[in-house]
């Protein structure tokens, strides 16, 4: 599993490829591993009849270190906000908050990012802006953006694992 993306898709009532179910407002633990280090998921809900669950807020802890990325709508628009250790991330500049951890805001578009990598010694989690694409919207849509989230693993990550990487998981 090194080096290859491992994925999996969301929906808040389960089914049959998504192996963590997401409540809209409920966090999930993405990644968490034996040196403390977590990436959690908040969710929201929207699509055909609100059904749809999907990513809004992403947040990297390590003890004192922290990083997050989060989607919020200003006025009609949707704007992706990066903070690292408390600070804005508003340029392409790469980061370091600490404990080998670096945040880079990527992909700008009128000024502002649209994506984020989160390198740590372990693993490298890629996040992209989505919209839904207005030839196929959905008519019940109060769906708004999300993020879509990518994990690769650098390096086999130090036990005992959690979230995607779990025993339960594999």
């Amino acid at each position: 599993m090194l080096g290859s993306l491992f994925w999996v898709g969301f929906n808040h009532r389960g089914g049959a490829w998504n192996r963590l179910a997401g409540q809209p407002g409920q966090s999930r633990i993405l990644y968490g591993d034996g040196n403390g280090l977590k990436l959690t998921a908040t969710f929201a809900a929207g699509g055909y009849q609100n059904k749809q669950a999907f990513i809004r807020t992403l947040t990297l802890t390590q003890g004192a270190v922290t990083a997050s990325t989060k989607l919020v709508q200003q006025r009609s628009r949707w704007v992706l906000r990066v903070v690292a250790q408390g600070q804005p991330v508003t340029g392409p500049q790469r980061v370091e908050i600490g404990r080998g951890i670096t945040v880079r805001a990527t992909r700008f578009e009128a000024g502002l990012p649209s994506g984020v990598i989160v390198t740590t010694p372990n693993l490298r989690v890629r996040v992209a802006q989505r919209a839904l694409n207005p030839a196929n919207a959905v008519p019940n849509k109060p769906y708004g953006e999300w993020l879509d989230v990518y994990v690769a693993l650098l390096a086999p990550p130090p036990p005992p694992t959690g979230g995607l990487f779990s025993d339960k998981n594999q």
